[in-house]
């Protein structure tokens, strides 16, 4: 894995002396610092905290929000997990229909939630993330959920089988001929793109996540040829998230529809009719 963005400062603080040999492990993993008293860490400064409970990002300072986490069971996610919900626009941009669950890839996973969305509806994901520090968020989170998910909870752990990691470079996959030549190769129907939102106003409250990500994983620079190589390899459609009323991304062309809610929106590039498949993979 390459290394964190120089401009990134963070330190890994092991919170259990008991966990000290993994959390030297992880920081030779990602080129951190191990550090034993945390108090001297400068504001605005980032800890990646390994506890008995996973691991969190935790921003340093006074007025510094909670901890940032990758959590499946609790919060969000599993409230929405748990109660009706009407069908959300993600969904409906993907194309998910009464037998129709195509296999999607999330180019752009970040902590996940879009993915596990999809995955909750039926849709086989292969979350592609090339950042290496939110990788081993996301490992840690989908590794707690299916640790809670082997106690007995079967709807979650049918969730997570349909549930795939991949630690790579989106584009550097995309761009591999050859994977695109192997007729065996299982291949997207759907590619989905979550772009770095523009970054806000200083003034506006970021939600801790957000923050984190303009602070350590910065602007996705190469969207737009993110956009050119997802319409070139995927099967069906390019669905692409994106702030309601920002233009759409890149110069391929308006979308053929979009799916807009109160601050985001869904841009969907239809290449291909979304068939239900003869014989029931997905």
């Amino acid at each position: 894995m390459s290394d964190l963005p120089a401009a990134a400062t963070v330190s890994l603080v092991c919170c259990q002396p008991a966990l000290l040999d993994r959390a030297r492990q992880l920081a030779a993993d990602l080129n951190l610092a191990l550090v034993e008293d945390s108090s001297h860490l400068p504001p605005g400064s980032w800890q990646l905290q390994l506890a008995e409970s996973g691991l969190a990002m935790q921003q340093v300072g006074p007025k510094a929000p909670g901890p940032v986490r990758v959590d499946f069971v609790g919060g969000t996610m599993g409230f929405r997990r748990q109660h009706q919900e009407a069908t959300p626009d993600l969904v409906k941009a993907v194309g998910v229909r009464s037998g129709v669950h195509p296999l999607v890839w999330d180019v752009t996973a970040g902590l996940g939630q879009d993915g596990f969305v999809l995955a909750r509806y039926g849709c086989q994901v292969r979350l592609f993330e090339r950042n290496p520090l939110v990788f081993h968020l996301l490992e840690d989170g989908l590794a707690r959920a299916r640790s809670c998910a082997e106690n007995g909870d079967e709807n979650l752990l049918r969730i997570l089988q349909r549930i795939q990691l991949v630690s790579a470079d989106s584009i550097e996959r995309l761009s591999d001929d050859q994977l695109f030549q192997n007729e065996e190769a299982e291949l997207p129907e759907v590619i989905y793109i979550d772009t770095m939102f523009p970054e806000r106003a200083k003034s506006a409250k970021v939600k801790k996540g957000m923050q984190l990500f303009q602070d350590i994983v910065g602007e996705d620079v190469d969207a737009d040829r993110l956009l050119e190589l997802a319409l070139e390899r995927a099967r069906n459609r390019v669905v692409v998230k994106r702030p309601r009323h920002a233009p759409s991304l890149g110069s391929s062309g308006s979308p053929s529809l979009s799916f807009t809610g109160k601050s985001i929106r869904f841009d969907v590039y239809a290449l291909k009719k979304l068939q239900r498949p003869e014989t029931g993979n997905h």
